[in-house]
């Protein structure tokens, strides 16, 4: 099984689209955004289409149904089908899961590189009083790094600054040499802190359970997709002791796992790091987009005029053909399309979008974009702010 990350590093400060005005059917700033979108989602579409003929088999074959090329006689009115196809998978799910998950936490560990940078890699201090003694009778300083003085040595402490404050006199970088010194590892320690905060935001956000939902699919279908982490608002109930209701609001990450169904990658890449755009294809009810206004740099006014032009979902093909009984090709859903990738400053001129002074010197900056019914419900330019991970699983 191998591991494949797109990271993509944002700026110091997002760059989003202005929302429209109340109750105006034009969108100057969005400019023809919608139809970029679309022409890369209708190439990723027709590109897997191979791909999805594979999984439609993979699904049928897990779940024991006939597909429609089988035909049975005028006497036969039903087949054995034998389910090896499940049996399979979950055997290779358990093995996935039991690799995953085998102390019991999400699978990321923190360790120091070997050559720590702003952080003492070790430190080390004398605890023999007779050989604390000897060392300043001879006059030896703390050992540091060439130009280095002791407040920058102090500063390299990380989280243990304070702790070792008593003993900075007699600190000296490096391992200890003699049986009798006590050797810290401050890149070490603070690794481990980072590692314990990254679960324990994990563990918020239920990753345990998005990371289980990709492994299932990479054994079903070959490879399973988990987003994330993504910042989000979270409500923590709360009442004061007159009584009153004060919930705390605590901005958290979020991670989720993205069926393949509904990733649509680059098709013109041969991996994640040469992908220049993927696509994640929402079914949303009206309630969910309303949700979207709570989140950073969505437009109000655009979400609420897409609302205003009713459900526009469509199912595709293997939708219907996975579902028992499908006999409606329309959802009372909207279909929303996220996009996130690499584009070029010329080609979001050419569409019309007001671009922020800032970023027309670049040429090509990374962005989100979400649209519904030809409307955009978000734009932001994601350029250097934050980071954003799609974490694949494959198992061919």
């Amino acid at each position: 099984m191998e591991e494949e990350f797109e990271e993509t590093m944002d700026s110091t400060e997002s760059k989003a689209l202005e929302d429209t005005e109340e109750d105006s059917y034009d969108d100057p700033h969005a400019g023809t955004i919608v139809g970029l979108v679309k022409d890369k989602f209708s190439k990723a579409s027709t590109a897997r289409d191979t791909e999805e003929r594979r999984w439609i088999q993979a699904y049928r074959n897990y779940r024991g149904l006939y597909g429609p090329d089988v035909q049975f006689t005028s006497t036969e009115k039903s087949r054995v089908f034998v389910k090896v196809t499940k049996t399979k998978v979950l055997a290779a799910y358990g093995q996935i899961v039991e690799v995953l998950f085998g102390n019991n936490k999400f699978p990321i560990t923190i360790e120091p590189t070997t050559l720590p940078e702003g952080v003492a890699s070790s430190v080390h201090f004398e605890s023999d009083k007779q050989l604390q003694d000897a060392t300043k009778d001879t006059g030896e300083k703390p050992e540091l790094l060439p130009g280095e003085t002791i407040p920058q040595l102090q500063e390299r402490l990380a989280g243990l600054k304070d702790k070792l404050e008593p003993v900075m006199d007699i600190l000296k970088e490096g391992p200890g040499t003699t049986p009798t010194s006590i050797t810290i590892h401050p890149a070490m320690v603070a690794a481990k802190k980072m590692e314990k905060k990254i679960h324990d935001q994990l563990e918020e956000s239920n990753a345990n359970k998005q990371l289980r939902v990709a492994a299932f699919e990479c054994a079903l279908f070959g490879t399973g997709v988990m987003k994330g982490p993504f910042a989000i608002d979270k409500e923590y109930p709360n009442w004061s002791e007159e009584g009153e209701y004060t919930p705390t609001i605590k901005t958290i990450p979020q991670t989720s796992s993205v069926s393949i169904w509904n990733f649509y990658p680059d098709p013109d890449a041969m991996n994640m790091d040469e992908a220049e755009y993927i696509i994640e294809r929402h079914k949303m009810s009206r309630s969910q987009i309303r949700g979207l206004k709570n989140r950073p740099f969505f437009r109000s006014n655009s979400i609420d005029l897409a609302i205003s032009m009713g459900e526009s979902y469509t199912k595709e093909w293997w939708e219907q053909a996975m579902e028992d009984d499908a006999n409606e090709a329309n959802s009372q859903r909207f279909e929303v399309l996220e996009f996130w990738g690499n584009v070029d400053t010329e080609i979001l001129q050419e569409h019309d979008v007001d671009i922020p002074k800032e970023l027309k010197d670049f040429d090509q900056v990374s962005v989100n974009i979400w649209v519904c019914n030809d409307q955009v419900l978000r734009l932001v330019n994601e350029s250097l702010y934050s980071f954003t991970h799609t974490l694949l699983f494959s198992s061919l």
